[in-house]
């Protein structure tokens, strides 16, 4: 039972996903929303550097960034997974 209701909560997490990112692009064609376009001419360099830190990262943030890059990484494989379980 727990299994049906992950799976059933999984596909519509999918697929409200997908119908959010359909809305946001179609407001992107149609100029509802305004995208800021920049040339790599008028960009100044150090917007590209990262921020220098002299401090070392404590170990708590360290694994919280690996658990995070491990549920992102999991999460883009379920909607892989899924996208191609659904591509007719």
């Amino acid at each position: 039972m727990k299994g049906i209701v992950l799976i059933v909560l999984a596909v519509a997490l999918f697929f409200s996903g997908a119908l959010y990112g359909i809305e946001k692009n179609q407001q992107k064609e149609t100029g509802d929303v305004p995208v800021e376009v920049t040339s790599p001419d008028t960009r100044d360099e150090q917007d590209c550097l990262p921020p220098e830190s002299n401090e070392s990262v404590p170990w708590i943030s360290r694994l919280a960034e690996g658990i995070g890059e491990g549920i992102a990484v999991t999460f883009n494989g379920i909607v892989v997974v899924f996208s191609e379980m659904f591509s007719f």
